[in-house]
């Protein structure tokens, strides 16, 4: 199977820059994971620790990531600091 790079099935050049980094990455003698692509603003499950199976947002407050769990009707949320590798893209 094949697919396609991109958006709505429109071929999209990877950025040289990050490819260069990869192949740094695997030619160096650095130990390495693969790792779900997260960002801020993403919707996540933690899939570790005691709140396993809880979804939110992740968000980045100075230097620790932080899980924002909100209840929209009444327009509140609560904020707790999580390892960003006890969670994972919704």
């Amino acid at each position: 199977m094949v697919d396609i790079v991109g958006a709505r099935h429109c071929p999209e050049a990877i950025p040289d820059e990050e490819i260069a980094a990869i192949k740094t990455l695997i030619t160096s003698v650095l130990p390495y994971d693969s790792h779900p692509y997260l960002h801020e603003g993403m919707q996540v499950e933690v899939v570790r620790g005691p709140l396993q199976g809880v979804h939110g947002i992740l968000l980045r407050k100075e230097k620790h990531h932080r899980l924002v769990l909100g209840v929209r009707l009444i327009q509140q949320a609560a904020a707790v600091e999580i390892d960003v590798n006890d969670v994972v893209p919704v």
